[in-house]
C-alpha cells in the first residue's frame, strides 16, 4: 500500500497478492493437481486479490464487490455468502461522527464486471457479450459496536441459446438481487462483569434474494440465471441465501467460529414443443435445489504472524424437480469435511 495527500483527497494504491491453493488426489492417492482456488479458473484472478487506486471517495481497480459484506462469515470454508473481488469503479460518500462519536455512515455505488457473477451451462442458458456493466449500490450506517448494511444490484441477461440453437433472436432482460445484513461487536465483560474476562465476540447475520442474478447469492453452481426457450423467451432464476456465523475469542490468541449458512433456488422453463406428433409430445420443468452448511473451527496464534487452526463442517443438498407435469425423486447429497491449515503472515 501507499498513501499521499492531494488537495482532492488521500490518494492510496494498494495491491494484494494472493498465494493460496490445494494439492488434489486422485482415487489411488496420487498427487493429480494443484489447484490455485481462482474463482474462473484464471491464474491472474488467484493471484491478483485486489489491485485498486483511491482518490477521495472514487476507486478504480480490482476491489471488494459493493454488494455484500468484505466476508463469507468468520469460517475458513465459504459460507453462503456473497463475497466477490471484481474490476469496478466505484464512489462512496461517507460522513463520520454522525450526530455521536464512532457514528458514521457511507452510500456507495458502483460499475462492476457482470462476467464474474454469470451463472449459465451454454445450453439453458449462454451469455451474450455483455452489454453493459452490473450496477452495484450500497448504504451502511455504524457504531463502536454494530454495523448494518443493506445493498441492490441489476445485472443484465443478453442471452445468445436460443439464437445459436433455433435462430431465435437474442433476448436482453434485467436480473437483480437485494442484501441486507448487520454485524454485532460486544465485549462479554459489558454484559457480565469482570467474571467475563477479556472475551470478546462477533456475531454476523445476512439474507440475499436474487431473480435472474443468482451469482450475487454467494452460492455453488446449481441453477443458470435464467432459462432460454426455444422462441427466445427467458425464464429467471430465483433464489436466496442467508448466513449466521459467531466468532469468539477466548483470548488474545485464541479464537473458535460457528457459522450456518442456507440457500434455495427454483429454475422453470416454458412449454417447449419436443416433437410435432402426431401426437405431440411438449417438455417442461421446475427444478429447486435447497442446501445447508454447518462450520465449526478453531484457530489458535503460536506467534504474532504464525496461525494454526483446524475446521469441521457438514454439507446437505437436496434437488427436486418435475418434468412435463411429473415429479421425480429428490436426490440428497450430504458429506463431511475437515480442514486443518497453517496461516502465515509475512
Amino acid at each position: 500500500m501507499a498513501a499521499s495527500r492531494s488537495a482532492a483527497g488521500p490518494l492510496v494504491a494498494v495491491v494484494n497478492l494472493r498465494l493460496a491453493g490445494q494439492l488434489e488426489f486422485d482415487a489411488s492417492g496420487g498427487a493429480r493437481a494443484i489447484s490455485n482456488n481462482a474463482p474462473n479458473g484464471s491464474a491472474l484472478e488467484g493471484l491478483v486479490d485486489q489491485a485498486w487506486v483511491r482518490l477521495g471517495g472514487l476507486e478504480i481497480g480490482v476491489q471488494p464487490s459493493m454488494f455484500g459484506f468484505a466476508r463469507w462469515g468468520y469460517s475458513v470454508v465459504p459460507g453462503y455468502s456473497s463475497l466477490v473481488n471484481t474490476p469496478a469503479i466505484s464512489y462512496t460518500y461517507r460522513v463520520d461522527d454522525l450526530g455521536a462519536a464512532g457514528h458514521s455512515a457511507s452510500v456507495s455505488v458502483a460499475l462492476e464486471d457482470p462476467t464474474i457473477r454469470d451463472m449459465a451451462d451454454g445450453v439453458l442458458a449462454r451469455y451474450a457479450s455483455p452489454g453493459a456493466p452490473d450496477f452495484v449500490a450500497q448504504a451502511r450506517f455504524g457504531t463502536p459496536s454494530f454495523l448494518f448494511h443493506i445493498g441492490g444490484a441489476l445485472h443484465q441477461i443478453r442471452d445468445a441459446a436460443a439464437g445459436e440453437c433455433c435462430a431465435s433472436a437474442d433476448e436482453t432482460m434485467w436480473g437483480e438481487a437485494g442484501t441486507v445484513g448487520g454485524e454485532f461487536r460486544v465485549k462479554w465483560s459489558d454484559l457480565f462483569g469482570a467474571s467475563a474476562g477479556d472475551m470478546y465476540g462477533r456475531l454476523m447475520i445476512q439474507g440475499a434474494v436474487a431473480r435472474g442474478a443468482i451469482g450475487y447469492l454467494g452460492i455453488p453452481f446449481f441453477a443458470t440465471d435464467y432459462v432460454a426457450d426455444a422462441d427466445g423467451a427467458l425464464h429467471p432464476t430465483v433464489g436466496y441465501s442467508g448466513i449466521v456465523s459467531y466468532e469468539h475469542l477466548w483470548t488474545p490468541t485464541l479464537k473458535s467460529s460457528l457459522t450456518y449458512s442456507i440457500f434455495d433456488t427454483t429454475e422453470t422453463s416454458g412449454v417447449g414443443e419436443l416433437w410435432p406428433g402426431p401426437p405431440p409430445v411438449s417438455m417442461w420443468f421446475d427444478v429447486k435445489v435447497r442446501g445447508s452448511q454447518l462450520q465449526a473451527g478453531v484457530e489458535d496464534m503460536v506467534q504474532p504472524d504464525l496461525m494454526v487452526g483446524l475446521e469441521a463442517g457438514y454439507t446437505w443438498t437436496t434437488a427436486s424437480g418435475s418434468y412435463a407435469g411429473a415429479s421425480a425423486a429428490p436426490v440428497q447429497v450430504g458429506f463431511p469435511n475437515v480442514a486443518l491449515y497453517v496461516r502465515k503472515v509475512f
